[in-house]
């Protein structure tokens, strides 16, 4: 469990994707956040853009880990009781020692620099790579995640000293 999440099951990505609602079904201005399916009791908003955007790729834009698993979860708060009642699915890559990293959508331009919300800005990357992101252009972001995993895997062969 995340530390700041209850968790209640987990599934597969195919089992989220195959619920999503297809926007062609529904009135142009339909927010798709009203769909609900039922997973085990609990009614889940599945219009989030951000399902859409893990459905066009599991993978972090800017590094090797990939999204294996969807988990039903709801906030914590500072007491470390439910935030509130609904629950809603974050998905999960496993790093090889097994420990778990959200999965976020990010936006390939920044909205602080103009970027929209829209799928076509937006991209799958893992809460490690994001917040190292920040708000930088994409191809600058980019090269620096490079030299990061360069540099990640000569320490990892021994060949760098700090």
């Amino acid at each position: 469990m995340a530390n700041n999440f209850l968790r209640k099951e987990t599934y597969t990505p195919e089992e989220i994707f195959k619920n999503l609602p297809n926007p062609a079904d529904y009135p142009k201005n339909f927010n798709l956040k009203k769909v609900k399916v039922d997973y085990d009791g609990d009614l889940m908003k599945m219009g989030s853009q951000r399902y859409y955007v893990f459905r066009k790729s599991l993978k972090c834009s800017h590094c090797e880990r990939v999204g294996i698993y969807f988990a039903k979860e709801t906030h914590l708060n500072k007491q470390g009781e439910p935030a509130n009642p609904s629950f809603h699915f974050n998905l999960y890559a496993v790093d090889p020692d097994g420990t778990e990293v959200l999965m976020t959508k990010d936006h390939v331009l920044a909205r602080s620099k103009g970027g929209a919300n829209s799928l076509k800005n937006y991209v799958t990357m893992c809460e490690p790579c994001n917040s190292y992101k920040r708000s930088m252009d994409e191809e600058k972001a980019k090269e620096l995640a490079e030299e990061r995993q360069r540099a990640g895997i000569l320490l990892k062969l021994g060949k760098v000293h700090g």
